[in-house]
């Protein structure tokens, strides 16, 4: 008789391992449907708020900054700290190309959708019915605003937690284990911490305890409301354990964004009234649902008059779209007694809105990425639907679904081709919404950059015209008259914004810009400072320097040029500017400091290498100055006193023909200037008595110069030369 070890694990389940394979099947299929469908944006280029996010945000470019991102160091997180986790881990792998941070936010969609398989398994408990939600969930072209758009990793990062939250918390619920109700307010953190929108998942676990102690009370006699007592009584019963910390991490997040931290830059109502608010917010709801089930034409701002304001419930559209909702509503209530599901995934639709319903006012009226957490409600009630038409007309549920999935999948790889860069995706806006000024403003900005300047003054002027009570498009308008030249429209245009706006900081150091050109130098210092001490910023405290150094004040300049390198350390202008001013004052050891720290992170700086070799040249220390210099001329061989003190090393070492061989390429590349050929002449007569060669280029030299003091030396030395 044999002994059974007794450390032997038991033999697995044939059905646990069944669903394991299940499970990494749908992932892999998943991932690779969402890596076909959105391949063609991985080489989409950084856009829109993806610039201060990313590409200028310094704290996601090194991993000592995570204790701070998470408020580990002074106890406050940074706004959605768990979006600049995910950069700074984007960061450490693939530095500032964008393909990386796509290939994540891919992979992350591919795993909210899976995540979202394995819930709709749970409620649905039919694995092709899940599957199809899944699908559909990653086709969808709606979600584009969030998967294309680097920044809209929010979105998803808020949903895969909050439905990793409420995975666990339905299988709490199915077989309690402490481990999983740990795990559900774990995952909510991470939900909260990525998007405010996840604050509402306390109601969604009471909805969905409401509808499975509903279709467990189905033996319950007597009314409706008898039911749905019964079904109150018991979920509160068996729920007060995860309905207590989540209630209460959702109301200290409630207190803190709301009355600590209030993130949003606006604190009034749209339309200046309730009223206005939220007749508006009615017909909102309602293009939310149109833009779910008719993805047609999408759009990525709506903004200023891309989406009219109403200022009254009876206006037509607004009756309009109440209807809707209140059928939509009628409806979701009567499938409570027939299909708890739809219910449920009804009102997970409209409670996951209720944050971006503009209870409290934000600076952005409707966006499409708030689409990315609602959509899995309607995909709760899209898959029983379709199950039901299934069992009925097979040929037809499977022929609709495959349409629908095709017509999603085409229109989001056309959707993936607008945010290509910021001047296709602005130019998709205007094409859907002319009277965006948002757009205009920011298709004037990629004009800009693209030194297409009368193009740029159009749209900024369109922006204006359409907004003209908005501080920042005049900002800007203001500035593509100082690029084109014209200085009193530039003028005009930044005073308008500043008077708008007095804390517009860049509007000031625009303007200070302005009055520096006019050589104003006590005004332009005056608005740099102003500028600088309501926003610091690198750029402007280097302007503020060139403005001091013109009024003379080179100790304040000196101190400018420190603050701008406290704030921006790899700053090339600023380390420049300092290492010139440093050596002005004497102070050869800090200017050389400067000097090689700006060639360690711009090695193509020619005067940084030519200013470390005068330095070394100064010291008598030739061999490093002739290197210095070298490096120098070889980035920019047009650098006439570079060669002075380059030949000059070479004389000092006896490198005689390393001298002439200098004072040759001096004059190669500057062939018409007097003054090179003077010096070769000099090293020709004097040091190597090559007087015929001597005599050549202080004959040519002769001829081109126009300085009469300059003139008086070649002739002196042309006599002393024939007269020996």
């Amino acid at each position: 008789m044999s002994r059974r070890k007794p450390n032997a694990a038991p033999p697995a389940s044939p059905r646990g391992v069944v669903a394991q394979h299940y499970s990494a099947g749908a992932f892999l299929l998943l991932g690779l449907f969402a890596f076909i469908l959105y391949g063609n944006s991985i080489h989409n280029q950084f856009v829109f708020d993806d610039i201060p996010l990313i590409v200028e945000n310094p704290l996601i470019k090194d991993l000592k900054n995570i204790p701070a991102i998470i408020g580990w160091e002074n106890g406050l997180p940074l706004y959605r700290p768990v979006r600049y986790l995910s950069y700074t881990i984007d960061y450490a792998i693939s530095g500032l190309k964008p393909a990386g941070y796509h290939v994540a936010n891919i992979l992350y969609h591919a795993i909210t959708a899976w995540v979202i398989f394995l819930l709709l398994v749970r409620l649905m408990k039919n694995r092709l019915t899940a599957m199809i939600g899944a699908v559909l969930f990653v086709a969808h072209p709606v979600v584009t605003d969030s998967v294309t758009y680097l920044s809209g990793r929010r979105d998803i990062l808020v949903t895969l937690f909050y439905l990793c939250a409420f995975y666990q918390f339905v299988r709490y619920r199915e077989q309690p284990q402490l481990w999983r109700l740990m795990l559900v307010p774990l995952f909510f953190i991470l939900a909260l911490g990525a998007k405010e929108m996840a604050v509402t998942f306390p109601l969604v676990c009471l909805l969905y305890d409401f509808t499975r102690s509903w279709t467990q009370q189905a033996s319950v006699t007597g009314s409706t409301r008898k039911h749905i007592g019964a079904a109150l009584t018991d979920m509160m019963k068996r729920g007060w354990k995860i309905y207590l910390p989540c209630g209460v991490l959702a109301l200290f997040f409630i207190y803190y964004k709301i009355i600590l931290y209030y993130p949003s830059q606006r604190i009034i109502y749209y339309g200046g009234s309730a009223t206005s608010n939220f007749s508006t917010v009615i017909r909102i709801v309602c293009h939310y649902l149109k833009q779910v089930l008719f993805p047609v034409v999408l759009h990525a701002d709506y903004s200023y008059n891309a989406f009219p304001l109403s200022y009254s419930f009876f206006e037509p559209r607004v009756i309009g779209a109440a209807v809707v909702i209140g059928m939509l509503l009628w409806l979701v209530a009567r499938a409570l007694t027939r299909q708890p599901w739809i219910f449920f995934g009804g009102l997970w639709f409209f409670i996951t809105l209720l944050p971006v319903c503009q209870i409290f006012p934000h600076h952005e009226l409707l966006a499409e990425h708030y689409l990315y957490l609602p959509l899995v409600g309607v995909l709760v009630v899209a898959t029983p639907l379709w199950e039901y038409m299934f069992a009925r007309q097979r040929r037809a549920a499977t022929a609709l679904l495959a349409v629908l999935v095709l017509l999603f999948s085409v229109r989001t790889i056309d959707r993936n081709r607008d945010w290509k860069d910021g001047m296709s995706l602005w130019t998709s806006v205007l094409k859907n919404a002319p009277q965006s000024a948002r757009a205009h403003n920011n298709l004037g900005t990629e004009y800009l950059n693209r030194k297409d300047y009368q193009t740029a003054l159009g749209h900024y002027q369109q922006a204006v015209r359409l907004r003209p009570e908005h501080a920042i498009f005049h900002n800007n308008l203001g500035r593509v008259y100082g690029v084109l030249g014209d200085l009193e429209n530039a003028q005009a245009e930044l005073v308008h914004a500043t008077k708008l706006d007095p804390t517009l900081a860049e509007a000031m150091n625009n303007l200070g810009i302005i009055y520096f050109q006019k050589k104003q130098y006590e005004a332009a210092a005056w608005l740099f400072a102003k500028s600088e001490r309501l926003k610091p910023d690198a750029r402007v405290a280097f302007n503020l320097a060139k403005a001091q150094l013109q009024l003379g004040l080179s100790d304040n300049a000196l101190t400018s040029l420190q603050k701008a390198l406290q704030l921006q350390p790899d700053y090339p202008d600023a380390l420049l500017m300092l290492g010139v001013q440093l050596r002005k004052q004497g102070n050869n050891d800090g200017a050389l400091k400067a000097f090689s720290r700006l060639v360690s992170i711009k090695p193509q700086d020619a005067e940084a290498h030519c200013n470390i070799g005068a330095i070394y040249y100064d010291r008598r220390d030739y061999a490093p100055a002739a290197a210095a210099l070298e490096k120098g001329l070889a980035v920019n061989p047009k650098i006439p006193k570079a060669y002075f003190l380059l030949a000059e090393s070479y004389v000092k070492m006896g490198n005689l023909a390393r001298a002439a061989d200098t004072y040759e390429r001096a004059c190669a590349h500057n062939s018409q200037d007097a003054g090179v050929l003077y010096r070769a002449a000099l090293l020709y007569g004097r040091t190597m008595n090559n007087r015929e060669k001597s005599l050549a280029y202080l004959d040519k030299a002769s001829r081109l110069t126009g300085d009469a003091s300059l003139k008086e030396k070649i002739a002196k030395e042309i006599q002393a030369l024939k007269g020996t």
